[in-house]
């Protein structure tokens, strides 16, 4: 006949024993993810260019800018999409895409490209957008200015640039990365041609 000393031992031993089952099941699936790498989460390529484009609208509406417009267009890239293993680490994920749709306007001045920018800074700060990079870069005979802007919500991305060279103001949105359906052509990472659903249309 058992001790009572004895049954506890054997509640114990059981309780340890589960608990390490418990400890592996969490620690194991992320042993893997640092080997493999986490993926990119999913997501539809034509309801996030409905976000997209609905951002690049409203900077577009927001300058007021005028006429020649360059036509916005969206596209898929991975360039920037790295692969998080650590085998693999600053690899790019063919798997993974972001969303970019820009436009431009032509024949814009110094002064009016820097109040572009100011005023864009206004509205995403005022939104609670994030600030990036900001660069000022001239030479003997050229200008560059550009900034970046970041939505802590969602990821998503604005850049405005702007070169004496060309006197083109550009703007480009753009979503964070991430793995597409698998019945889409670009899952598996290779070539496509790809328009989206809705495509783009520059307000007037």
């Amino acid at each position: 006949m058992r001790s009572s000393g004895q049954k506890h031992w054997y509640v114990l031993a059981g309780l340890l024993v589960i608990g390490i089952v418990a400890a592996v099941s969490v620690i194991v699936p992320r042993v893997g993810d640092l080997l493999n790498g986490e993926p990119y989460p999913t997501a539809d390529p034509d309801t996030v260019a409905v976000r997209v484009q609905d951002r690049s609208r409203d900077v577009f509406l927001e300058l007021g800018l005028p006429d020649p417009v360059v036509p916005g267009y969206n596209t898929l890239r991975s360039s920037r999409c790295k692969q998080t293993s650590l085998t693999n680490s600053g690899r790019t994920d063919r798997r993974a895409i972001g969303v970019r749709h820009n436009w431009g306007v032509r024949q814009i001045d110094e002064r009016t490209a820097r109040a572009a920018m100011e005023k864009i800074a206004d509205r995403l700060f005022g939104a609670g957008w994030k600030a990036g990079y900001a660069y000022d870069n001239e030479g003997p005979d050229w200008l560059e200015v550009g900034s970046r802007f970041e939505d802590p919500t969602t990821g998503d991305i604005v850049s405005v640039q702007w070169g004496s060279s060309r006197l083109m103001l550009v703007v480009n949105v753009e979503s964070p990365c991430a793995r597409i359906p698998g019945d889409h052509a670009k899952s598996a990472g290779g070539s496509f041609a790809w328009t989206t659903s809705t495509p783009f249309t520059m307000p007037r």
